[in-house]
Formats: structure tokens, C-alpha cells, sequence
């Protein structure tokens, strides 16, 4: 595992969920009552509270775990959640792609809906959502078919025209997004990657029928071939890292895929990513991960490369998918690739941002060049007055004059 010195709860947690997926167990518990309840509040934000609990339910006498009162009683029901959400999303999963199978709808079941088949039991890996890739053409009878059966849909821009019905992209979404009572999530997703986040993982991914392959025992059901889900996990989170960060759980799902797929081809995919230009970071999570769920080393965090150390500290730092801390970490990360960053520079970054920025965030200014001045000074104007209390705590988070990072 990796030892950072100045959070030891996120240590703890993580050697915890490093013991459950080694298959080991805690006859003791070494640290104090209070210790453990932050790491219950930071595995219960980081969507690792069941998979922590495992570790940890056989050094727990029944007075802790059946008193209402303790934290150890939430923490425990978290876990049981955990197992009973996982076996009610299967079975509402299956109805669904039943419907699929019935009526034509090629389908492919994505991101955590697959990884967690790959974990030593799949309800240690906690679903908050179900993504499913669908015919896009397709999507006006899935829409009257999860409206029958208790549906609402989530108002992404889905418009009864043509060119909606067909799929084309409504106001930048790329998810038609379902949600039902007791916590039943399904987003159904017309495609993989946006354009405005990487034209060139878009175009990969858009002609998907040519990098799939048919399910046994469906009728309409696909998966991808392995090389090139590694690289949607990877881009996938990437588009997320650099929007406001992710989490431990990101990190686990690598692991769990690294170690249950080690003949994937790393040749064709960090040639694949460097195009895209994320190779760097993969290898990085690459490494982390294996570090930090490694139960049987310690790694102080000292000792990680500079690019290693940011990224980790990011992810640590995160919830789930990340937060507004965690953005202005990632900025960082990502200007020291191959220099250092000074915070003269940062700045920069910010009041003047690449194309890349502009496509994915202002997509009007990237198309209409001419339009860039006159948005650079209300951009400015807007961090003078309105956002000056973001500004300060910006300038606090990233540190000192000397703040910089360099990638080996």
C-alpha cells in the first residue's frame, strides 16, 4: 500500500479494501473508535463502505455491530446495502435487456456493470448507476418501454423530433438518463465518448460494431474486446479527472481489471492512449493502483515520482466522481508534463485555456474564433467580481510560489 503521511484515514481505508480483495480479514482492529469512525465517513463518500466492512466484520463483537447508536451499525448496513442493491440491479438489469432481446435493441452493458463480475464477490463493488450503450435509433421504444414500467425520465434535451429519435446529439448529452423508486438508476447511453472531449477516441469508438463482439446465450447483447474496454475505462475517467477529479474507487476498478485481464496487449493500448494523448496519466493510475492495493508492501508516498504523487493525492482527496478541490489538483498534474509548472503559469492556463478547454467546456467560442477576446475579457471580469472568493481559495489549494510539478 502507499503511505501518505498526512491522511491516515484514507490509509487505513485502503488497506482495508486492499485486505477484502486479497481475501484477508482483520482479527483485531488496531486503531481507536474515533479513527475508525473517519474512515467509515470517508469509505461511506468514497462508495467503498462494503468492501472496507468485509475487512473488518470478524474483529467486531455483536455490542458494536447491533448497537443502533454506533457507527459500526451504519457501517454494517452499508455493506448489506451494498449486497441487496447489487442482487435487486440484476435482476431489474435482466428484465431490461430481456425487453432488449425481445424487440431487435442491441445493447452493451458498460463501466461498473461489468468490472464488478470481476471482483472476488460483485456486490463488493457498489453500483450507484447501471450504463448501458444502446441503438440509438432505438430510443423512442425504450423510452415508451421504461416509461411502462415505472420510469421517469431525466430531461437531458430529448426532443420528439427525427433527428432526436435517431440519436444525434440534443444540447451536448449523451445520456438518455432513468430513474425509478427505491434508487434504480439506468443510463442508456447513444454513444461512448463525446467529440468535444477527444475527436480521436471518438472517432475509435464510433464505429462500435467493428471492436465488439456478440454475447453467448443472448440475441442482441455485446461486449467489448478487452484491449479496447481498458481503453474506455481509462478515457472515461480521464474526461471525468479532468472535469472535477475521481475517486479510490476508479483506482480498485484498474486493479481488479489488471489483475483479471494480464494478457491484455499494453503495446497497442499506451500506443492507442498516447495518440489521445493520456498515456501518461494511464500508466500512472497503472502504477498506483497496483501499489496502493498491494496489502503485502508499503510504498511512502516520498518515494512516488512527482506526477505519481499529485495524481494520488487527487484521487485520495476526491469522493466518487471527484470535486471542485480535486479540479484545481488535476491542473497541476496535468501542465507538468515534461516541465515544471510554476503558479505563474497555472494562472495562465486558467485565464487563457487551450483548445481543448474551449471544445469541451464552450464549445460556441471554439467554433467562432472570432468571439475568443470578447469571452477572455468577460471571463476575467466574471474571476474579478463575482468569483473572487473561488479565486482565493484556488490560490490556497494549489500552494506555495513554489508550487511545481515535473514528470519523469
Amino acid at each position: 500500500m502507499i503511505i501518505c503521511k498526512n491522511n491516515k484515514t484514507a490509509n487505513i481505508a485502503i488497506n482495508l479494501a486492499a485486505h477484502t480483495l486479497a481475501g484477508k480479514k482483520l482479527d483485531e482492529i488496531p486503531y481507536s473508535d474515533e479513527e475508525m469512525q473517519a474512515v467509515y465517513e470517508y469509505a461511506k463518500r468514497a462508495d467503498i463502505g462494503g468492501i472496507t466492512y468485509v475487512a473488518i466484520e470478524n474483529a467486531l463483537d455483536e455490542e458494536k455491530t447491533f448497537d443502533k447508536e454506533s457507527f459500526y451499525f451504519e457501517w454494517k448496513r452499508l455493506r448489506l446495502n451494498s449486497y441487496r442493491r447489487n442482487l435487486l440491479y440484476d435482476k431489474e438489469q435482466k428484465k431490461i435487456l430481456n425487453f432488449f432481446d425481445e424487440h431487435g435493441i442491441w445493447y452493451m452493458p458498460l463501466k461498473g456493470a461489468v468490472i464488478k463480475d470481476f471482483y472476488p464477490s460483485p456486490d463488493l463493488r457498489e453500483m450507484n448507476d447501471i450504463d448501458i450503450l444502446i441503438d440509438k435509433t432505438k430510443r423512442e421504444e425504450i423510452n415508451e418501454y421504461m416509461t411502462s414500467i415505472g420510469y421517469s425520465k431525466w430531461d437531458h434535451g430529448y426532443h420528439d423530433d427525427p433527428e432526436s429519435v435517431n440519436g444525434e446529439i440534443t444540447k451536448g448529452e449523451n445520456t438518455d438518463d432513468y430513474v425509478k423508486k427505491p434508487f434504480y438508476y439506468f443510463e442508456m447511453h447513444k454513444y461512448l465518448i463525446e467529440d468535444s472531449y477527444s475527436p480521436y477516441v471518438a472517432k475509435h469508438y464510433d464505429q462500435i460494431m467493428d471492436i465488439v463482439v456478440k454475447d453467448e446465450g443472448n440475441k442482441c447483447g455485446y461486449h467489448f474486446k478487452d484491449n479496447d474496454f481498458y481503453i474506455y475505462l481509462i478515457a472515461h475517467a480521464h474526461k471525468h479527472f479532468s472535469a472535477n477529479g475521481i475517486g479510490i474507487r476508479f483506482l480498485m476498478d484498474v486493479y481488479i481489471y489488471l489483475n483479471s485481464h494480464q494478457d491484455l496487449d499494453l503495446d497497442y493500448i499506451v500506443e492507442f492512449l498516447d495518440k489521445a494523448g493520456i498515456s501518461g496519466f494511464e500508466k500512472d493510475v497503472r502504477d498506483l493502483c497496483q501499489m496502493a492495493f498491494d496489502v503485502d508492501s508499503q510504498v511512502d508516498i516520498d518515494d512516488l515520482s512527482e506526477p505519481q504523487r499529485k495524481l494520488y493525492d487527487s484521487v485520495i482527496g476526491a469522493d466518487t466522481f471527484g470535486n471542485i478541490e480535486t479540479r484545481w489538483k488535476n491542473q497541476v498534474y496535468t501542465l507538468g508534463s515534461g516541465e515544471d509548472v510554476s503558479k505563474f503559469k497555472y494562472y495562465k492556463s486558467r485565464l487563457f485555456p487551450n483548445e481543448k478547454w474551449y471544445r469541451i467546456y464552450h464549445p460556441f467560442v471554439y467554433k467562432h474564433k472570432i468571439v475568443k477576446p470578447f469571452f477572455i475579457i468577460y471571463r476575467m471580469t466574471v474571476m474579478a467580481f463575482r468569483g473572487r472568493k473561488t479565486v482565493k481559495r484556488e490560490m490556497e489549494q494549489i500552494g506555495g510560489k513554489d508550487a511545481s510539478v515535473k514528470r519523469d
